[in-house]
């Protein structure tokens, strides 16, 4: 039987699904790792562990395949998604120089500060899509090895991410693409090669970094020890994918303007089409490479979305927790419940979702999360609703923000955890007066490399054939005409909320 698995590298996990030619989803197995945190704003991972990860997915889907009567298992592909901005750092003999700086590390505050000094945000907007300097981007991390690692600095070989890392230990080759070079900050979007004026800045060379390439081509077949090593086929055929939000956009059908995905996973991620490079003069939303060659998409986004649903479970849901380990239901299918009963807007109940700080369409790494207006009626379920419609003001906040830059849309496609929860979904749909769309399968991102296998092989002509065919609607949530007033006046006092507090988020005490 011929299939193809996909891995897609994730921030705690790395997951391989195994597809069959026509899109069914045979197997899916993840392996998680921990992330070392030695000290604040430190965050690391031994790279290996990312390999290691990678071949026990792939051992174990092979085997639970085989185990299945299904014939002999011929791989004809493996195509790759991943986070962006993790930096792995490899010496002339391959090997590991030190642990991986992972994208959520936030070492290198004051060398964001002097790449702003030295290029200025307008011209890093306009070459790199990028319209903050954040040390979140791998070219302040560069430059705070080379200013405080010079041991490390001066062994490193090759300069990869955790997805370019996989390319080389499946091919000995080392490539990457465009769509998750995008936020390196040293990638130059608009004419498709590395920023060399960057990179010479923060003190490197063109050749320490892999060649750039298009998403979703052949890299090349799977090298004869690694296929010896994972006991697949010799003429398994490596594609180099695609960012996991771009893969994900791929997958959803978000290929053409007039539809935006929004992805509710720990963060919240908008995803909008575009055919040609475009800015906000504002410089209020980044632009990135798409999936797909020559075309490019907004991504709008917050920093906690699904992950403040579970702060509030985790420290405040404890009845709901007890009640899930008893009964066999799931946690957030009982807290969707008990918000059932309670209205639009939670009466009142307004809550600002910035644990980490807020990003788009306004960075402030000093906001706080906030409940405002608590009252002696508000129980903890109208705190749960708060939660999520919180999210979906963060949505309505963004899309202000494209309708402004006249990028047109008439629906949502809703992707992540959170897409599960339809009572969540329709509550994007009210406070937002559109439709918002469920997808049958909930492996958008992982759909979207197995699509790049898919068209690489020639399998199917287009993107637009695949995605015509293969891409199905579970249901579609209609905004419910009584309660759009109801949230236009939530939504103004949401934004009223957080404008009165700015000055009291710079306060530290």
């Amino acid at each position: 039987m011929n299939i193809f698995l996909t891995i897609d590298v994730g921030t705690t996990s790395i997951k391989i699904v195994a597809f069959d030619t026509e899109f069914n989803i045979l197997e899916i197995i993840i392996k998680e790792y921990k992330l070392l945190t030695p000290k604040p704003s430190i965050v690391e991972l031994d790279s290996e562990i990312y390999w290691d990860s990678t071949k026990k997915g792939i051992t174990e889907v092979i085997q639970k395949l085989s185990g299945k009567n299904m014939g002999k298992i011929n791989v004809s592909a493996i195509s790759l998604c991943s986070q962006g901005e993790t930096i792995i750092l490899l010496d002339k003999e391959g090997k590991e120089v030190r642990r991986s700086i992972n994208w959520l590390d936030n070492r290198s505050v004051s060398e964001s500060k002097a790449i702003d000094e030295h290029f200025g945000v307008d011209k890093v907007y306009d070459i790199t899509g990028q319209q903050e300097i954040v040390p979140t981007w791998p070219a302040t991390k560069l430059l705070w090895l080379k200013n405080n690692e010079r041991a490390s600095y001066n062994r490193i070989n090759k300069i990869l991410l955790t997805k370019d890392f996989i390319v080389y230990k499946l091919t000995g080759k080392f490539e990457t693409e465009l769509s998750v070079s995008s936020s390196t900050l040293y990638c130059d979007i608009n004419a498709k090669c590395w920023w060399n004026e960057m990179i010479n800045y923060i003190g490197y060379n063109t050749d320490q970094f892999p060649i750039l390439r298009e998403p979703g081509e052949i890299v090349e077949t799977i090298s004869a020890k690694t296929a010896i090593e994972l006991e697949i086929n010799r003429d398994c055929l490596i594609i180099n994918g695609a960012f996991d939000q771009a893969s994900s956009m791929l997958g959803s059908g978000n290929i053409t303007s007039g539809i935006l995905t929004e992805t509710t996973g720990a963060v919240l991620a908008i995803g909008a089409t575009l055919d040609n490079p475009t800015r906000d003069p504002k410089k209020r939303i980044a632009c990135y490479y798409h999936a797909i060659p020559d075309k490019y998409y907004f991504l709008p986004w917050e920093s906690t979305a699904g992950m403040a649903l579970k702060w509030f479970r985790d420290e405040f849901c404890y009845f709901e927790k007890m009640h899930a380990k008893s009964s066999g239901q799931d946690v957030y299918e009982i807290m969707d419940e008990e918000i059932s009963d309670v209205p639009a807007g939670s009466e009142g109940l307004i809550f600002l979702p910035y644990l980490c700080g807020s990003c788009t369409p306004e960075f402030n790494a000093n906001a706080k999360a906030v409940f405002y207006g608590i009252q002696l009626g508000h129980t903890r379920k109208h705190f749960i609703r708060a939660v999520m419609e919180s999210i979906g003001y963060k949505i309505r906040d963004n899309l202000s923000v494209l309708k402004e830059l006249n990028i047109e849309f008439d629906e949502i496609r809703s992707l992540g955890g959170g897409s599960k929860s339809r009572i969540w979904r329709q509550i994007k749909s009210d406070i937002n007066s559109l439709k918002i769309l469920k997808l049958k399968s909930a492996e958008s991102t992982s759909f979207g490399a197995a699509m790049m296998a898919a068209k690489a092989l020639g399998i199917y002509g287009s993107y637009e054939y695949i995605s015509k065919n293969y891409i199905k609607i579970d249901e579609t949530v209609e905004p419910q005409k009584e309660n759009i007033e109801i949230y236009n006046n939530s939504y103004n006092l949401f934004l009223q909320v957080y404008k009165n507090l700015l000055g009291t988020f710079e306060t530290n005490i």
